[in-house]
């Protein structure tokens, strides 16, 4: 029950990052998700999918179910991060 209230009362935020990649954590959807302006760099696809997050074609992002550890290891992958884009 408090999961539900807790829930209820928090919002959608953003974090944008550099290069225009954007992470929503989406309280609607029950996702954190991160929006790429560019198709990602094979290593960081590759280390977002050993993460756990999932490439959604209807969303247009990666995602993955919310929680604490998914936030820390979304801002960890995209501060270390070099290669943003594949181009």
């Amino acid at each position: 029950m408090a999961q539900i209230q807790q829930a209820q009362s928090e919002e959608t935020t953003e974090t944008l990052f550099p290069e225009g990649v954007r992470l929503v954590d989406n309280v609607e959807a029950n996702r954190l998700q991160i929006f790429f302006p560019e198709i990602p760099a094979e290593s960081l696809r590759r280390e977002l999918k050993q993460n756990g997050f999932r490439w959604s074609p209807a969303a247009g992002a990666w995602q993955r179910h919310r929680s604490n550890r998914a936030t820390y290891l979304a801002k960890l992958i995209l501060n270390n991060s070099k290669e943003v884009s594949n181009v």
